[in-house]
């Protein structure tokens, strides 16, 4: 059985059928545009390499924090619970180790919520402007067999200074096979990188907070096959 349309009816199905093709191309050009730019943000980092290793921090059993003098009397301690952690090196060999830390400073944590959320302020971390701080190792040298010298870059605040870690090498675990641990730490200065103003203080009083501050990264690693930046 036929149907026939009127002249109307079809040029009405004319109409959408011209319509659907119009949506179709607009839907394939969107989704080639995001395929675009995950690629391009893809290649931004580290990238897997199938002759060398992908270590990440594993956030169960790693921290990175922080400490400083308060009021000149007292070592505070905080820590960002948000952060990732890749060393890729050839093998087991450290000293040609590409080294990335990514911290998400929203996550900056102190031993009190009113110290937490001042960290968070503009005339310090800033987190809403500078939500992520990130370290890249540019060069590592062995001291000894348990001694490392990581030369790098740390960026916080869009400021970008050279700054080095001292690695001390905990060895390899059993569970999971070969996951290696470290203890790095650096001693760098929060008003090089605009945390907070330095104090104009009477030679009788001590400052509310020290300009040194020790960043220490205790990192426990596991083997990916991927590199897990957000």
């Amino acid at each position: 059985m036929k149907i026939r349309l009127s002249q109307s009816d079809q040029t009405s199905a004319k109409k959408f059928w011209r319509m659907g093709i119009l949506a179709g191309i607009a839907i394939a050009l969107g989704f080639a545009s995001i395929s675009s730019a995950v690629e391009k943000e893809s290649t931004r980092k580290i990238t897997r390499d199938p002759h060398q290793k992908i270590w990440v921090s594993d956030s169960g059993h790693s921290s990175i924090q922080f400490r400083t003098r308060l009021w000149g009397l007292v070592d505070i301690i905080g820590w960002f619970a948000d952060f990732d952690v890749v060393v890729q090196t050839k093998d087991n060999d450290f000293t040609v180790a590409k080294i990335e830390a990514h911290i998400r400073t929203e996550s900056v944590t102190m031993p009190n919520s009113g110290m937490s959320g001042n960290l968070k302020k503009e005339g310090l971390l800033d987190t809403e402007n500078y939500p992520e701080a990130i370290y890249v190792g540019r060069k590592v040298e062995k001291q000894n067999d348990s001694v490392y010298v990581i030369t790098g870059e740390l960026t916080m605040k869009g400021v970008t200074k050279n700054v080095n870690l001292e690695a001390q090498f905990n060895g390899f675990s059993h569970k999971p096979a070969g996951s290696p641990g470290f203890t790095a730490i650096a001693k760098i200065n929060r008003l090089d990188f605009g945390i907070g103003d330095s104090e104009i203080i009477a030679s009788n009083q001590k400052p509310t907070i020290g300009d040194t501050m020790y960043l220490t990264f205790n990192m426990r690693f596991a083997d990916s096959i991927h590199v897990p930046w957000k």
